[in-house]
């Protein structure tokens, strides 16, 4: 039996959610004292998902936190 499927990679092919992981990304800094990032450091930043996104822009604006405390901005940044 032959199943067909068409799937859509969304993020970037017919969704811009760039600005949105922007706004999401700068709250999470912003609850630990750190600058707000660009947009265009967010679109660099973004791939491999939102603990890296997160991690990314801790380690942009500086030092990187631990597991722990990316893990509890993940949370944070789902939540926004």
């Amino acid at each position: 039996m032959i199943q067909k499927a068409v799937i859509f990679d969304l993020d970037g092919t017919l969704v811009d959610t760039a600005p949105d992981l922007w706004r999401a990304t700068n709250h999470c800094l912003s609850l630990r004292g750190r600058r707000d990032v660009t947009l265009e450091e967010v679109r660099a930043f973004i791939g491999h998902g939102a603990r890296k996104l997160i991690a990314r822009g801790l380690a942009a604006t500086g030092d990187p936190l631990g597991d722990q405390d990316t893990e509890t901005l993940y949370g944070l940044f789902v939540a926004y």
